[in-house]
């Protein structure tokens, strides 16, 4: 079969690559059948972000092609293209052979099977590295490889023609000219970049115009780039030398670029006009070491986000194992992550000093999430908090709340650290990680606030109480104020058919007085409760009867969460019954599994290669006339009635005292479940 070929312009590889801080993107690579094709790829000095330094291909490098009849956005399937010596790459064309009179081609390096085409904004990201490498002063040598990825395009290109296509640079360059400015030499170990924007993490390409665009990959960007510098090479005295990050192009026309040097020498540029950092282009920033930053304390009341950035804090990452750091930002909040290692770690998450001579109380507060921790008692132990005072040395300090190590909601806790008003003050996070594979824990922080007064808090749970009309049981609602309120006021504190009584502990018991007998119309309370230290702060519980169906006859519904909340159900738990009220219970049967509570998604679950039942029944005398079941499905798990299948909310006639449901398939899986997030009933007397 006749050969075509394609001529490429610039091509920039390396045999150094850059340390990768975000997680690998894994797909199924299919197998590519059809027209052999060669491609052949120069070298382009003219683009080069190397300053024309000449950076070969090597072994394994590939690139995806696309190609679509001139003129049109109907694109090819991705055609991975293959180094092979020299210039030369090859692979096939998957849809076959050219038939149209010209087309137009579109490359992209590093390759990636799900990129799906050159217009992409929703999977096969690309990753410009947050953390990465020069070997030594003024090396340009780790500009390359995947860590810099390429771009280019050519149109209307005959069918018989060879295409050549200019591979251009998708990243820009920060060139940092460092001069020492100190009487003394300096060994420069590393640097960092913060932009007003996000400008390094994982990106997906739009490779179809002449530039590249990006979107974001939600929670894997950030707005610094951090070098490293590997040997000992010192900097004399007014000495300079060069450190080259590769970033996101991006332009800018306010805001701060910051230059930090060894994590004690920052720099700050404040931008009055439009700065462009361009695709392929080298911005050079002049900046001079002069010595650790004179820093004044910081005072209170002081707050950071922590998210995407940890401006005012250090790090110190004393053993990051396999990892390239211990303590990383993320846009969920700063981040220490051993999870999926082999290797002890350590780090530290550090704070400014805070000058607490003239205060006489202070707390902090901050949200926190802990999860792969082997147990809890491990994650108090792995990832916990310090305090040093003045120049003295650091000291623990507890925690009171952590997240429940099994989902990624975060917890809020609050220390009080007024013992240490009167002096200068700094904290930091503790990060712990060892050899043990069940011990590789995810630590994540954000809000950060340290106030002079106590923050005055209310919570109530749950925010809503509902009864079925047959229903007269009392409930309550626990009340949660912070340490040191006056406590609340509940209105209104009477009401003609509701029973309110305040048992003054944090806890409001509420009942109907009387069965429900209207047909029409829903018995209802809203209960507003008062921080008696902040008439602002309040919270409301919407309390509901149900009416009655008609004479006899009732409806109830229960939600997982509100049910599970009051009645004290644990993440992980099982339960086997929950009463839908006084005169219908839900029962469920199977393996350890089966009934087991979990508060992601808030649902009670069942799973099929346990052959779990489900039964709805009542007390004696009573006759369920329907029944629906509100659930969310996995592996293609559905409920079954006898052999029917039940979807979810779907409402079933019973007209008996009981109905028993079963877990099936809709497919030829085993695993399936149903996990339920709400019951219905409806019966009569």
């Amino acid at each position: 079969m006749k050969k075509n070929y394609l001529v490429l312009g610039l091509m920039l590889t390396a045999t150094l690559t850059l340390t990768n801080c975000a997680k690998e993107q894994t797909v199924n690579e299919p197998e590519q059948n059809g027209v052999p094709f060669e491609l052949i790829a120069g070298i382009d000095t003219k683009t080069s972000t190397a300053d024309g330094t000449t950076i070969n291909w090597v072994a394994d490098d590939a690139l995806n092609v696309f190609h679509a009849v001139a003129g049109s956005t109907t694109y090819s399937k991705n055609d991975k293209f293959t180094f092979n010596t020299g210039t030369n790459f090859t692979g096939t064309l998957q849809d076959g052979a050219l038939t149209e009179d010209a087309y137009d081609w579109y490359a992209l390096y590093p390759y990636y099977a799900g990129t799906p085409s050159p217009e992409n904004t929703t999977t096969g990201y690309t990753t410009i590295y947050s953390n990465q490498t020069q070997a030594g002063y003024d090396s340009k040598a780790h500009l390359a490889g995947k860590g810099l990825p390429l771009h280019g395009k050519v149109t209307n290109v005959a069918k018989d023609t060879k295409p050549s296509i200019a591979m251009k640079q998708v990243c820009s360059v920060v060139k940092i000219k460092i001069t020492n400015k100190t009487a003394s030499p300096v060994h420069i170990s590393s640097v960092a970049f913060t932009a007003p924007e996000n400008i390094t993490g994982n990106y997906f390409i739009n490779f179809a115009g002449e530039t590249a665009s990006f979107t974001e990959k939600t929670g894997g960007v950030s707005k610094t780039a951090t070098l490293s510098v590997s040997g000992d090479e010192t900097l004399a005295a007014d000495g300079s030398a060069c450190f080259y990050l590769a970033i996101k192009p991006f332009t800018a026309s306010s805001g701060d670029l910051k230059v930090v040097m060894n994590d004690e020498c920052t720099k700050t540029f404040t931008l009055t006009s439009a700065t462009t950092f361009a695709e392929g282009k080298i911005k050079t920033l002049n900046v001079n070491y002069t010595g650790p930053d004179v820093i004044a304390p910081e005072t209170l009341p002081y707050d950071n986000t922590l998210i995407s950035g940890h401006e005012g804090f250090t790090i110190n990452n004393v053993k990051s194992g396999s990892l390239d750091a211990v303590w990383k930002d993320s846009s969920y909040g700063i981040t220490a992550n051993a999870n999926g290692t082999t290797s002890d770690m350590e780090g530290y998450l550090v704070s400014p000093v805070f000058d607490l001579t003239a205060e006489t109380a202070a707390f902090l507060y901050f949200d926190h999430n802990i999860r792969y921790f082997k147990d809890l008692a491990t994650a108090k132990v792995q990832a916990t908090m310090q305090v040093k005072a003045d120049e003295g040395d650091w000291t623990a300090v507890e925690i009171p709340d952590y997240s429940s190590n099994s989902d990624n909601n975060f917890t809020s806790t609050s220390v009080d650290l007024s013992a240490y008003c009167g002096h200068l003050l700094q904290i930091r996070f503790k990060f712990l990680a060892t050899t043990d594979p069940s011990s590789k824990g995810r630590w994540e922080i954000k809000n950060f606030s340290f106030k002079k007064t106590v923050v005055k808090t209310l919570e109530v749970s749950p925010a809503s109480l509902n009864w079925a009309a047959a229903e007269t049981d009392a409930k309550n609602v626990t009340v949660t104020l912070n340490d040191g309120a006056s406590g609340y006021t509940v209105t209104p504190a009477t009401d003609a058919n509701w029973t309110i009584t305040d048992n003054g502990s944090g806890t409001i018991t509420v009942a109907p007085k009387a069965v429900n007998e209207s047909t029409t119309d829903a018995k209802t309370l809203t209960l507003t409760i008062t921080h008696k230290d902040d008439g602002e702060l309040t919270k409301t519980v919407t309390c509901t009867q149900a009416k009655a169906t008609a004479a006899g006859s009732f409806e109830v519904t229960v939600v997982i969460e509100t049910y599970a909340t009051a009645n004290s159900w644990v993440n992980g738990t099982q339960y086997s019954s929950a009463n839908i009220d006084s005169n219908i219970t839900a029962t469920i049967t199977g393996g350890s599994n089966s009934g087991k509570y979990y508060t992601s998604g808030q649902q009670w679950r069942t799973y099929q290669n346990e052959n779990p039942t489900i039964t709805i029944s009542g007390a004696a005398g009573i006759t369920i006339d329907s029944v629906a079941i509100t659930y969310a499905n996995k592996n293609n798990g559905v409920l079954k009635n006898g052999d029917a299948a039940v979807a979810s909310a779907e409402e079933v006639t019973v007209n008996a005292n009981s109905i028993t449901f079963t877990v099936g398939n809709t497919g030829d899986a085993t695993n399936g479940q149903v996990n339920i997030t709400q019951i219905y009933v409806k019966y009569h007397s």
